[in-house]
């Protein structure tokens, strides 16, 4: 039975991560020209910049951004806790895009607070944003494939790679492990913003 399992896990397709440079190929795939490519290419810099899960980004809602100080706040993470992430400037300057050119048009006045939104004005859903994502990377034609889950462990590995100590990149990305959670106390936001400017590939603009 175990040797079954063993070559079971031996055939499973292996969790790509990208490098740099193939997200810098993805994220220059929406046509920006457009509204639906310009909110698109806000949602994946938001992605890129923070490591955020599919729902976390579904979630964010207009207050939740603090462009002065480069912050997120996620209410209701993994672990059901809420944290504060930075936030790359890039990441920011295309928010503040989509904010000025398309969101006003998709909101269509019925107050939704979402900082992302379809074409009804309405949340988007996840399923619709999983898809979208991992379109964007088979047209990159970078040979992986993927979606919101990829971009999350490209994050963990580009930082960690960039020299940043593994304790922040496990907070900043929200890990529910008991001994991941007894760091949110130790770890401040001025750390992790430190951290994500340094190792960050995309933290600035």
């Amino acid at each position: 039975m175990r040797r079954k399992h063993i070559i079971q896990k031996l055939h499973q397709p292996r969790t790509h991560v990208l490098t740099a440079e193939e997200v810098e190929k993805v994220l220059a795939v929406p046509d920006v020209e457009t509204a639906r490519g310009l909110r698109d290419r806000a949602i994946l810099e938001t992605f890129y910049s923070t490591g955020v899960l599919c729902r976390e980004l579904i979630g964010l809602k207009l207050s939740d951004v603090d462009a002065e100080r480069r912050t997120v706040l996620i209410r209701q993470g993994r672990d059901g806790k809420a944290r504060i992430i930075p936030i790359g400037e890039r990441a920011l300057g295309w928010i503040d895009k989509y904010l000025c050119e398309v969101r006003p048009g998709h909101a269509l006045g019925r107050g939704d607070h979402a900082l992302f939104l379809s074409h009804k004005g309405e949340c988007i859903k996840a399923e619709r944003l999983a898809a979208t994502v991992a379109a964007y990377i088979d047209r990159a034609n970078i040979g992986k494939h993927g979606s919101c889950a990829l971009l999350r462990h490209t994050v963990k590995s580009l930082m960690l790679e960039g020299g940043a100590d593994e304790r922040c990149v496990q907070v900043m990305l929200g890990h529910a492990r008991h001994s991941i959670l007894e760091l949110y106390s130790r770890v401040s936001i001025e750390d992790l913003q430190r951290v994500h400017a340094d190792a960050h590939p995309a933290a600035t603009g």
